[in-house]
């Protein structure tokens, strides 16, 4: 299945599921978000929907959405919000640069995000 979804250009699989073969996946390159891996197969008795709101784990998706994930997770962003976050997006990755050289510099990361009043109202002081 994997090999004949990315003859179609499927970029990767998100399934509220289990899937089996995963090493051999992964080797193939071929990014899968899935609760776990199971050694048995598919049922293939059940016709499944395209193009229709489903709820994966605790969230809805709708046709359109935009659907993200990388190795610590995965998000799902609103059809009608994609261009907002999307330019969010860009200006945090800017704004982890200029924090990142900063750091580099050596302003602790106590300074740079201004945490010593909320250690002291949490009562921790540095001996």
């Amino acid at each position: 299945m994997t090999t004949g979804a990315m003859a179609k250009g499927v970029a990767g699989l998100a399934i509220d599921g289990c899937v089996r073969d995963s090493v051999e996946i992964v080797q193939m390159g071929f990014p899968v978000f899935s609760r776990g891996s199971c050694m048995r197969g598919t049922t293939k008795g059940v016709l499944g929907k395209i193009n229709h709101k489903v709820l994966f784990g605790e969230v809805l998706v709708y046709p359109g959405d935009l659907v993200l994930g990388d190795d610590d997770g995965m998000v799902v962003i609103p059809q009608a919000e994609i261009e907002k976050v999307l330019e969010a997006s860009k200006r945090r990755v800017e704004a982890e640069k200029v924090k990142s050289e900063k750091l580099r510099k050596g302003v602790s990361s106590v300074e740079l995000n201004k945490l010593d009043p909320v250690f002291a109202s949490l009562g921790l002081v540095q001996e």
